[in-house]
């Protein structure tokens, strides 16, 4: 087999059959990577991801609209009448959750795991509980309150992501 190839490429016609098969392999290439961009191709090897990237992108879109409406309707149920906060503090304490919720969206891992939403609950918890907060926001009930949140945004989550078409996250 060598043998042939070495007479071929030193043949007369070698190096115009070099020129050839590398303008071929050129536009194979180039058709490939056009048609991954129209969506009408995908190739998705270790090292070579070739194809339409706007589900992904929708996804993620998606799943920050979905976590960004959830996190800010939850402000007029954190709110009371007698506490000393005003809402700029609590909106600054629901921005910093919905920045951590980013994370977990950016990391694209989020499934509907016990151990998996604990960790989140914890997580969230501990980030609430780190402000200078009343005595009115480390009750147990409070603290129920957030677990349910939690764990409904999650859910919330992990259904766009199955409407996007990604069944792994169950």
């Amino acid at each position: 087999m060598w043998e042939s190839i070495s007479s071929t490429l030193t043949s007369e016609n070698g190096p115009k059959l070099l020129i050839t098969i590398a303008i071929l392999v050129l536009i194979i290439v180039v058709l490939a990577v056009k048609l991954g961009k129209a969506g009408l191709l995908t190739i998705h090897t270790k090292h070579v991801n070739i194809g339409s990237k706007v589900s992904e992108r929708e996804l993620i879109r998606r799943q920050i609209e979905v976590a960004h409406e959830y996190i800010m309707s939850i402000e007029g149920k954190v709110i009371c009448d007698n506490s000393r906060y005003n809402g700029y503090f609590t909106k600054y304490i629901l921005e910093r959750v919905y920045d951590k919720v980013i994370e977990w969206i950016m990391f694209n891992h989020i499934t509907m795991n016990q151990l998996y939403i604990q960790d989140k609950q914890d997580t969230i918890l501990n980030l609430v509980y780190a402000q200078p907060i009343t005595e009115e926001f480390k009750t147990p009930e409070f603290k129920v309150r957030v677990e349910n949140w939690v764990k409904e945004l999650i859910e919330r989550l992990v259904n766009v992501k199955v409407l996007y078409g990604e069944s792994s996250c169950k």
